[in-house]
């Protein structure tokens, strides 16, 4: 095991991370490995020389590189305050480069009215797929991986997913419609999310679906976004849900219009709904999704 190895280890033994907090510290930490000398040895004006140099990376990646370096250096009683200084410098340039690409998005992303016209479009057109991808993207407030979801029978739905089951699950029943969450972002935070959508309109859509591909619900999921029969991998989840959304609108997008809308209208209760389904605090949301977006957009 080399220096290097050792010192990340050895922090990352010292400390209890979340297995998606460890993994990001592990990327960051990686960067250095191209540095002459390693983070205990170096100097802070080294460690900030270095990170300035760094080609083709945001402010905001740079920032987190820095961040790990000031764990470390924290944990073996090294100096931190020039490179926490310098991360501040990184986390200000990014927040304002998130400001003016919100202020572009006012003048080119649509209404909720207008994602609401294209949904009920694909229901009039009987495009089934897509339209169960936009509204559960409206309903459940979704992420990309939230919708790589298997369509089950109301049998199962009487045993209990496992801690360790990492696949969603939309079970169809007589009055509503289950969402059993395993796998979206926050899941080791909220746990295993368990929602009930009433929409006749969406059951009637998850009916002509199954009919369309000639199946029969049963314990084997019927997966949402591939006709293949099997999951889809998670590299290919972002495209086939873009092929639905009204002029190929990410799933970030689709959030940011409607917490807009109800910020707007400082509607708590929507806001409330939203950050419950999509599994994040109402500071994030108003913070990372609120364009203050006319209501006469």
């Amino acid at each position: 095991m080399t220096n290097r190895e050792r010192i990340f280890k050895e922090f990352i033994e010292a400390n209890e991370l979340k297995t998606r907090t460890r993994d990001s510290y592990k990327v960051s930490y990686n960067y250095y490995d191209d540095m002459d000398k390693n983070l205990l040895q170096s100097t802070q004006s080294e460690i900030i020389n270095f990170v300035a140099d760094i080609k083709n990376k945001s402010n905001n990646t740079k920032a987190m590189i820095l961040n790990i370096a000031i764990q470390i250096r924290k944990q073996n009683k090294r100096g931190t305050d020039r490179i926490f200084n310098e991360k501040g410098k990184y986390t200000g340039l990014f927040k304002e480069e998130k400001e003016s690409d919100n202020n572009k998005k006012l003048d080119t992303l649509p209404s909720a009215n207008q994602l609401i016209l294209h949904e009920n479009k694909l229901y009039r057109d009987k495009d089934w797929k897509g339209f169960i991808i936009v509204s559960l993207l409206r309903l459940l407030s979704a992420r990309n991986m939230d919708l790589n979801i298997g369509i089950i029978a109301p049998t199962r739905s009487k045993r209990k997913m496992k801690e360790d089951d990492k696949n969603n699950y939309l079970i169809l029943r007589k009055n509503d419609i289950s969402i059993v969450r395993g796998n979206y972002k926050t899941k080791e935070k909220y746990g295993i999310k368990k929602d009930q959508l009433r929409s006749r309109k969406l059951q009637t859509a998850v009916k002509n679906l199954l009919a369309e591909r000639d199946v029969e619900l049963s314990t084997e999921p019927v997966w949402l976004l591939s006709e293949s029969g099997r999951k889809l991998k998670p590299d290919s989840i972002q495209k086939a849900i873009r092929k639905h959304t009204y002029k190929n609108l990410g799933e970030g997008d689709y959030n940011k219009i409607f917490v807009s809308q109800f910020a707007e209208v400082k509607d708590m209760k929507g806001l409330k709904k939203i950050s419950d389904m999509r599994g994040t605090s109402l500071q994030v949301l108003l913070d990372s999704y609120h364009l203050e977006m006319p209501q006469n957009i």
